[in-house]
């Protein structure tokens, strides 16, 4: 269906370029783009061998080996050519013909696009393209698991099964990752070579050899981070875009298009992005984030637009007008949440005070009527207990009601 290229969002994001048949289209209808590079993944695979943990006395696997065992043409993990390279497996596999299960993907997604690339791509003869893409018709005696998370629990549930997944949720998760062997014949996991900068290598050998355009609005369509040299570089690498118009006359003011741009910024900022490695995504290169700014700066703004600034350092009287996002100012409600921090704590101590307060008459009545030996002495205890409880169920009430109050002034 022809929509004129109508925008159905102000921008997007994604591991997998425009294809150059979309692209051109593009172009030829007046509808410049860029590609803005802004992490890398690596895409990896785990398997649930008893036993058999990660690193150098781990799995090792090349890719046709891999290939034969998604394939289905390998099938049990005491086969000869898993056991050429993975000889310590002989006294590790809990029986002789231990089967193979393999998992994958159900629906279309981008480590699935990347898997079958590379498998295309370092063994054809096993892999070929018309098993290529990000989804695929798999062999029937495999394992579809829906998401990341479905790979995730079909590896724990089956014993001796083999799946992908991005490598930073199956480090997460605890997952076992095989050791592949990457272009210069270098068995590796993923971590390992993301410590030694295996993973950021992919995407500079990729922009020296032309695979990456050296300019964000030329064709990405072929872009694929798969099997690139070094000796430590990952085999297989996901180069994640934002997607932008030149044109930003679809947004509703010109506020939001500058705003926009900050945005983008952000996104090669060091001072923001680093913390996205805790999930596992790898800061491009320089060189990849010299390229994202460049094509920034090819966003047509306004005339006149008034930039925004970040404010790390306090700037007197810069930092407190218009278009600033700040480190260090607070909104008054942040502020006024921190102070209820504050009072929360104070009714808990004085809970505290309140209970011991409690403890301390049920002793003193304890040893009141053991002195004395009343008969009555349960039911005066009990009588105690019942009026401090009330006191500290009061005390709590108030206590709720105060914040309460707070909360709704706010």
């Amino acid at each position: 269906v022809d929509f004129e290229y109508t925008s159905w969002n102000d921008w997007g994001s994604g591991d997998i370029p425009v294809k150059t048949k979309d692209f051109e289209k593009l172009v030829l209808a007046g509808k410049d783009m860029v590609h803005l590079p802004i992490f890398l993944g690596a895409i990896s695979f785990f398997h649930s061998i008893p036993g058999v943990e990660s690193g150098t006395d781990g799995l090792n696997v090349t890719g046709c080996v891999l290939a034969r065992i998604f394939n289905r043409k390998i099938k049990t993990w005491d086969h000869p050519e898993i056991l050429e390279d993975n000889k310590q497996l002989k006294g590790k596999l809990p029986r002789a013909d231990f089967p193979i299960t393999v998992t994958h993907r159900v629906l279309g997604s981008s480590s699935t696009a990347s898997i079958t690339e590379y498998l295309n791509k370092v063994c054809p003869a096993e892999w070929p393209s018309t098993m290529v893409g990000s989804k695929i018709v798999w062999p029937a005696d495999t394992d579809g698991c829906q998401g990341s998370s479905g790979v995730t629990t079909c590896l724990r549930q089956t014993e001796g099964a083999i799946g992908y997944l991005d490598s930073g949720h199956g480090h997460s998760e605890g997952l076992v990752e095989v050791e592949l062997i990457n272009r210069d014949g270098k068995y590796l996991s993923s971590k390992f070579a993301a410590a030694k900068g295996g993973i950021q290598s992919a995407a500079e050998e990729a922009l020296n050899l032309g695979v990456i355009p050296g300019s964000a609005d030329e064709n990405f369509g072929d872009v694929k981070l798969l099997n690139m040299p070094g000796e430590f570089t990952w085999p297989i690498v996901a180069l994640t875009y934002v997607y932008a118009k030149k044109d930003l006359s679809h947004f509703r003011s010109d506020g939001e298009k500058t705003l926009f741009v900050q945005f983008l910024k952000s996104l090669y900022d060091l001072d923001f992005v680093t913390q996205c490695e805790v999930f596992g995504f790898t800061i491009p290169p320089k060189s990849i984030r010299d390229l994202g700014l460049a094509g920034i700066d090819m966003l047509k703004l306004p005339d006149g637009s008034a930039e925004w600034i970040v404010e790390t350092d306090t700037r007197p009287g810069v930092g407190q007008g218009d278009n600033v996002i700040s480190f260090k100012r607070k909104s008054f409600s942040s502020l006024s949440i921190s102070g209820i921090s504050d009072d929360v704590a104070g009714v808990q101590d004085t809970v505290s005070e309140l209970s011991a307060n409690v403890n301390d008459l049920d002793l003193l009545v304890d040893n009141h009527f053991v002195t004395n030996g009343d008969d009555d002495r349960d039911d005066k205890i009990q009588t105690a207990l019942v009026l401090g409880g009330i006191s500290i169920a009061m005390w709590g009430i108030v206590g709720i009601m105060f914040l309460g109050n707070k909360l709704i002034n706010i």
